[in-house]
């Protein structure tokens, strides 16, 4: 992977952070470059998610969603996928174990989310 991407990737995450912290999770690890999950912490209600965030034009859902279990299951927790949609800062395509697909979008530090939280 090239420093290009890399950065990318670094940028889709701190995105994707900041949107989590709105919602209420609290991110424990940030592991970028690491063969496993790419944030991990607690949701809301205080159980453990290995978070998998991908900030690419094409979408490979079951390959995501298959390496987001796989990483939650090592872990022994809940997972949860954020698709970065291009053209859009701080707008995410979710979907996680017990959560269908839905837009999160945040701002930094004003919450702006198209469903219920």
């Amino acid at each position: 992977m090239g420093r290009s991407e890399r950065n990318k990737g670094k940028r889709g995450q701190s995105e994707a952070l900041d949107v989590l912290t709105e919602r209420g999770y609290a991110i424990a690890e940030l592991s970028a470059g690491r063969a496993c999950e790419d944030l991990y912490g607690m949701d809301p209600h205080g159980n453990a998610v290995a978070i998998e965030v991908k900030n690419t034009a094409a979408t490979r859902w079951a390959a995501t969603r298959t390496q987001a279990r796989d990483q939650a299951r090592r872990r022994g927790c809940s997972w949860l996928v954020m698709h970065r949609v291009p053209g859009h800062p701080y707008t995410f395509v979710v979907e996680g174990a017990d959560m269908r697909p839905v837009v999160w979008r945040g701002a930094g530090n004003a919450s702006r989310c198209s469903d219920p939280a």
